[in-house]
């Protein structure tokens, strides 16, 4: 071995880089969980701006005293706080650039000849930006104010069902894209689509959406969304 050359070495050296290029190829398109590190570690590498949209509704006997419940529990939530609009059945507020709005009806059902009533409560977090380094702390800190929410929902209101929704644009590459489209150029595919169930019991219906330059999460726990969002958005 010490009577090797430069030349010697140098081949030697390209002979096994070449190698392990090749195999590390090999797992980047057949291994799953190496795909998503890697394409984590350029998400991290390139912190691309994502652009957010949370969706969270209730279906129960609710007060509209809980929109001034909303209010103050986002104000203590956020430094930069404005209320925009007000009214007895909508809220709408802009708290660090982002538009949150609230809105209560009330609608009625008929049930085995009885007239139901209920209402629905939308609260709709708009436009949020997030740099992909950012994503982690901003769904730990979304969840904190929803649970702030829930809890205040809870303690003054009759609460049949709950959603809850988050949809992430990427202005570029989708991380997830190459799990379900192989050997594909991303200019060359007009729109895509694929929904999986990812719920631990049938009950729960928790799903994904994965779209060409979007991903959806829908669950009817705060916790299960807290868990998916963590998992799928930031790649946590």
């Amino acid at each position: 071995m010490a009577n090797l050359s430069f030349s010697d070495w140098t081949g030697i050296i390209t002979f096994f880089s070449g190698w392990i290029l090749f195999l590390l190829k090999v797992l980047y398109d057949r291994v799953d969980k190496f795909f998503l590190k890697i394409n984590q570690w350029k998400s991290w590498l390139s912190n691309q701006t994502s652009l957010w949209d949370l969706d969270i509704e209730y279906t129960g006997r609710l007060s509209s005293v809980i929109l001034k419940e909303i209010d103050s529990i986002v104000k203590k939530n956020f430094q930069s706080y404005s209320s925009v609009y007000s009214s007895h059945n909508s809220l709408h507020l802009l708290v660090d650039g982002i538009n949150i709005n609230s809105r209560l009806t009330e609608e009625t059902e008929r049930v085995d000849g009885s007239i139901i009533y209920f209402s629905n409560l939308n609260i709709d977090f708009k436009d949020i930006r997030a740099s992909f380094r950012e994503t982690k702390s901003l769904i730990e800190r979304i969840v904190s104010v929803l649970n702030s929410i829930d809890d205040r929902i809870k303690s003054v209101n009759k609460i049949d069902n709950k959603k809850y929704s988050a949809t992430i644009k990427f202005k570029k590459n989708n991380p997830y894209f190459g799990l379900y489209v192989k050997r594909l150029k991303l200019k060359n595919i007009d729109s895509f689509t694929c929904v999986f169930d990812v719920s631990p019991t049938i009950e729960d219906s928790d799903k994904v959406l994965i779209g060409k330059d979007n991903i959806c999460i829908a669950s009817k726990k705060l916790t299960s969304f807290q868990s998916l969002s963590l998992k799928y958005l930031a790649l946590s």
